[in-house]
């Protein structure tokens, strides 16, 4: 009876042990990740109040502070705002203004309440502080300082600051680039309202024309602007590598207002020396926004990647470091492959991409990475 018993537990131990938690890994990490100041900046955490602008004008005796609130919590829950005891829906989508009077060298708190409103039920409720320390509290001390406004909280949760995904631009296009853009893939993604599946195809197109261009470019093309480099490049004249293919994609979907940002990647602990001393090469991406998930996707026309997945996940840049660095995790990455020769599109294991070495490069475990 006693083998029967223990045998029974071993069997369900192991059947524990090899249930899928595959969901929750990335969860985990990126619960982790969130607590990581750096990395508040690039993603969005689900369920959060954040600003994603504001401003100061000085008035003479006083500070006016304009604030953009939003979410992610569902798309029609709305901000609202308590005063007097009573919630009051922001202005303008959520726009919040507080005017500070200036004192003579006294520090002023005002304090504010936010919260989250599904309907008329509060779902999410966050303080606000917000102080200001005048120039004269530290001359009063001998010490000089410029005056600060200081966002200051009281309770466990935070209201941090986010770029808007429509905010990140290498370079604002220009009427003439629209144009361009217009009529070089308007008519190509005409009718189509989805924006991932308008920057599938123009990812797809630019991939066709320029495939046969890979390689070092000269320094001249990489001075240039992204559509000048593509329209030199469709000459012939020319290679592209990384930095050109993620330049010209990037700046073709601002064109259309989808939301883009192109990654960076390289670790240079000694850029003065002769060669320079490198410790993880360098390397460029492309994330997309996607609004109905409120995430970060990447595509890589360097290795001619259109999506690349966990678990049916599309994954962001952190994401693929994350996961390639794990070995336990990598044998179930796909990724969506396009072959500019063949127009065919196929997916297959990471492990078994022509690019895998070249992944495992660009990922390493000390490389840096930033976005603009």
């Amino acid at each position: 009876m006693k083998i029967k018993l223990i045998l029974g537990l071993i069997s369900a131990f192991f059947f524990l042990s090899c249930e899928d938690h595959s969901e929750q890994i990335l969860d985990s990490y990126w619960n982790f990740r969130a607590w990581d100041p750096n990395f508040k900046q690039y993603y969005l955490q689900k369920d959060i109040l954040y600003f994603s602008n504001f401003s100061v004008t000085d008035n003479g005796t006083s500070f006016s502070i304009k604030i953009n609130f939003n979410h992610t919590f569902k798309p029609d829950y709305v901000i609202k705002r308590k005063l007097n005891n009573k919630w009051q829906k922001l202005d303008n989508g959520g726009e919040f203004i507080s005017v500070l009077e200036k004192g003579n060298a006294e520090i002023i708190r005002t304090d504010h309440v936010f919260g989250i409103f599904d309907m008329e039920k509060l779902v999410y409720e966050a303080p606000l502080t917000i102080s200001f320390y005048p120039k004269e509290y530290y001359a009063a001390n001998n010490y000089n300082a410029p005056g600060y406004l200081i966002f200051h909280k009281y309770d466990r949760y935070e209201i941090p600051f986010f770029r808007t995904p429509e905010s990140w631009s290498l370079n604002a296009p220009t009427a003439e680039d629209r144009d361009f853009a217009r009529r070089e893939w308007g008519g190509l993604i005409s009718g189509i309202n989805d924006p991932l599946e308008q920057a599938r195809l123009i990812q797809l197109d630019i991939s066709k024309k320029l495939y046969k261009y890979q390689g070092v470019p000269s320094s001249e093309l990489t001075n240039m602007s992204p559509f000048d480099q593509y329209k030199k490049l469709l000459q012939g004249s020319d290679r592209l590598w990384c930095a050109g293919w993620s330049y010209i994609f990037k700046h073709a979907l601002s064109c259309f207002n989808i939301p883009a940002r192109q990654a960076w990647f390289g670790n240079v602990i000694d850029g003065a020396s002769k060669p320079n001393l490198v410790l993880a090469e360098g390397h460029s991406t492309v994330e997309i926004f996607d609004k109905n998930s409120i995430t970060w996707k990447l595509v890589d026309l360097n290795f001619f990647m259109l999506n690349i997945q966990y678990q049916n996940r599309s994954l962001n840049t952190f994401d693929l470091h994350y996961l390639i660095n794990n070995p336990q995790y990598v044998n179930e990455i796909y990724v969506i492959e396009y072959d500019p020769e063949n127009n065919q599109e196929h997916q297959i294991r990471l492990l078994d991409s022509q690019h895998f070495q070249s992944y495992l490069n660009y990922y390493k475990v000390n490389q840096n990475i930033w976005f603009n």
